[in-house]
């Protein structure tokens, strides 16, 4: 077993209080109030796999009151971080970025713990996931926390189910969906991966926490009656991010700018980007200007398909931006375009969130599952379908009404992501209230 594994939670402090919450399990934004004046004594510990951003790094930009400016939204560790330090909870935190560091500090041991074989295929994969698992389950049998918080994408669910035998409570957190809406599992080991999911959420799940309606609705859809409650939250912004945004360039100014935010790959649709630009390029030379804001393993094979393509002044590939930087980008575009492919199971797409922030339509389909979240500032277009989405953008360049009706309903949309009672800290409260 590594040794990071053996890591100690820091000597136990004084516990404060926590709220319980007595709303609807959907109900984001209810039941606080009350729940405080109903406040019970939460976990001593919590061991969270925390997924596989540094979140060492973001432990020390948090310790220090600094933001991770490399991130638009509130990170996810973060928020935690200010539940455990409000609660005086004692917290140890793995996340497997490949960069292997330890911190410990007061309430908090932070590890980056890389899984091995993470890029395996096949037999290799699944080997990589019980090691992952071992590793998990190991620390929790060792230093005994009240409760163990896992996040979509640690390990294969149903390999945490030693922990029910041990009496440690288990949340899941479901930063993604378990397929992509539409496109369920067809092999034979995807589907016994989900019936084993299922029998996780009947068995041994004692919370579940949920960024999206999609994500809940899976969860029951799999398991039937899970076996404890699910909560819904959303990411959450920084409001002075947004507000200084640039007000949106005239609809009728030419070209008609569309932009793309996140990782350079193929699965997140930046190859069928090209080809929409290419196919909107050859309908109407010069009235579309993309940029695409990202990095990622596909950045230098898309450079070349837009050189191949003599698209050089058509799509600008402007890399991995800053805060600042990103903002300007939403000042200028007119739209943000999020062709994420069927392949590829988001729980909710932060680009779709930062565009209605930005008071920018979003053009996207189906597998990002926003559209019961974002309502009319979600503009649907049919997955893996270039053609689909060529017609869509070039409906909102055209018609001045449609697309200033869709700019309006941005607004309907962003308080959900600007209100902190929506966010993973008091998901964490709820779910850990509810656990008795």
């Amino acid at each position: 077993m590594d040794a990071e594994a053996r890591e100690s939670f820091p000597e136990p402090r004084r516990i404060d209080l926590l709220h319980d919450s007595k709303h609807s399990p959907c109900d984001l934004t209810t039941g606080s109030q009350e729940g405080r004046r109903n406040a019970m004594a939460p976990p001593r510990r919590i061991l969270y796999a925390i997924g596989p951003g540094d979140a060492v790094h973001v432990y020390r930009e948090w310790s220090e009151g600094r933001e991770v400016t490399a991130e638009t939204s509130i990170t996810f560790s973060s928020q935690f971080f200010d539940y455990c330090l409000q609660t005086s909870t004692e917290a140890f935190a793995v996340s497997s970025h490949p960069r292997r560091e330890v911190v410990r500090e007061g309430l908090f041991v932070v590890e980056n713990r890389p899984k091995r074989f993470a890029n395996a295929n096949g037999a290799f994969y699944h080997l990589s996931e019980l090691h992952y698992a071992a590793s998990i389950l190991w620390t929790a049998l060792c230093h005994r926390p009240d409760a163990v918080i896992i996040d979509s994408g640690t390990t294969h669910w149903f390999l945490l189910a030693p922990l029910r035998i041990a009496r440690i409570p288990v949340i899941a957190s479901m930063h993604n969906v378990l397929w992509p809406p539409g496109f369920p599992p067809s092999r034979p080991a995807g589907r016994l991966l989900l019936w084993l999911a299922g029998w996780f959420w009947r068995h041994i799940a004692q919370a579940t926490i949920c960024v999206s309606p999609e994500c809940e609705r899976q969860v029951h859809a799999i398991a039937g009656k899970p076996r404890g409650r699910v909560f819904q939250y959303r990411a959450q912004f920084r409001r002075s991010l947004f507000e200084s945004v640039a007000p949106r360039p005239p609809h009728e100014l030419r070209p008609f700018r569309v932009l793309f935010v996140g990782r350079v790959e193929a699965n997140k649709g930046v190859f069928d980007l090209v080809a929409m630009a290419e196919r909107l390029n050859t309908l109407l030379p010069g009235q579309f200007e993309w940029h695409v804001c990202g990095h990622g393993s596909a950045s230098a094979e898309v450079a070349r398909q837009v050189r191949s393509r003599g698209l050089q002044d058509v799509v600008f590939l402007l890399g991995k931006l800053d805060q600042g930087a990103l903002r300007n980008e939403y000042g200028w575009a007119h739209l943000v375009v999020v062709p994420t492919r069927s392949d590829i199971g988001e729980g909710l797409s932060m680009a779709a969130a930062e565009a209605v922030l930005a008071q920018r339509p979003v053009v996207s389909s189906s597998v990002t599952p926003a559209i019961d979240v974002l309502g009319d500032a979600f503009v649907a277009a049919q997955p893996d379908d270039v053609e689909s989405y060529v017609a869509t953008i070039r409906r909102l360049a055209e018609d001045g009404t449609e697309y200033a009706r869709r700019v309006a309903a941005c607004r309907a949309a962003q308080q959900q992501f600007l209100d902190p009672e929506n966010g993973l800290r008091e998901a964490l409260a709820r779910a850990i209230a509810s656990l008795g």
